[in-house]
């Protein structure tokens, strides 16, 4: 190893194994992705050895993680604008609490907290305090204050292209879209790295959380290609009423094994079932109708 390169031991390797384990990755998956075998996989994270400056680039890529080797991995704020995550590194450095920071610095908890998340930022006045809280000159705060929040999609499929591009303009975290949605942080992830789609009764609430329409999240999931016209108006309807298939076959009179062929165009259903169809979906039977006539 030269002294330009990074150390590596096995603090570094638990980075890159928890990092693999919020994604929803196993070693094999993660070993498949980046062309080696799975036991190099598992040295690199028992420390034994270290990837090649490509592999590590493509590991912080694939995981979303933001690490920085140094000499050492330092583990810093993912996810979370620019000044955001200084004042993280900051209070956490001092170990010190939310109210602790915002006392120092002469504020509420509460706006302190939003500057933290990123919600907010601060301005006029506050800068100053901000300023020595950090140690930095005000204008450096201000230059922070105004980067934008951003969020690297160009590796990842379309539907995790879809809600890491609305996070950013919603300047939302990881953590915040996952509150709101009552699942994991670790979940979120899987959606957007494509290691997991979002359920049928979850996709009407992330749309709205996101303030997409439903139909654009369907259409990015990765099953849209598979499916007939047809089947795109169902997954779009079950989507939006929050069901199971089960629940639009059982609505619909048919098992799920024939609604499994409708969706995916294997058979085109008689008029009789459209119309008992287009009542479990809730629609106008000239809407099924015409979809079923598209799916030919």
């Amino acid at each position: 190893m030269t002294h330009d390169e990074p150390l590596w031991g096995p603090r570094e390797g638990r980075l890159i194994e928890s990092a693999r384990l919020r994604a929803l990755v196993n070693r094999r998956q993660l070993a498949a992705r980046l062309g080696v075998a799975e036991e190099s996989v598992r040295r690199w994270e028992r420390g034994g050895s270290r990837p090649s400056a490509d592999h590590l680039a493509r590991l912080i890529s694939i995981l979303a993680i933001d690490i920085g080797f140094s000499g050492t991995a330092v583990a810093g704020p993912a996810d979370l604008p620019a000044l955001a995550g200084q004042l993280l590194r900051e209070r956490k450095e001092r170990g010190i609490s939310q109210l602790a920071a915002a006392e120092t610095i002469g504020i509420a908890q509460a706006t302190y907290a939003g500057w933290e998340i990123g919600r907010s930022t601060p301005s006029g006045a506050t800068l100053c305090g901000v300023a020595a809280f950090l140690g930095i000159p005000t204008a450096e705060v201000e230059e922070l204050a105004t980067v934008p929040f951003t969020v690297n999609t160009s590796q990842w499929p379309a539907v995790g292209r879809l809600i890491g591009g609305r996070r950013a303009a919603l300047r939302m975290t990881r953590a915040e879209l996952a509150r709101s949605l009552s699942v994991s942080a670790a979940t979120v992830t899987a959606w957007e790295l494509g290691h997991r789609t979002p359920r049928a009764q979850q996709v009407g609430s992330l749309a709205a959380t996101l303030d997409v329409p439903v139909a654009d999240l369907v259409d990015a999931l990765p099953l849209h290609d598979q499916l007939s016209a047809l089947g795109r108006l169902i997954r779009s309807r079950q989507q939006q009423l929050g069901l199971r298939l089960s629940e639009i076959a059982s609505r619909a009179e048919v098992n799920e094994s024939t609604l499994s062929r409708w969706l995916h165009g294997h058979r085109t259903p008689a008029v009789s079932s459209l119309s008992r169809l287009a009542v479990a979906l809730e629609l106008p039977f000239p809407v099924v109708r015409e979809a079923a006539n598209l799916s030919f």
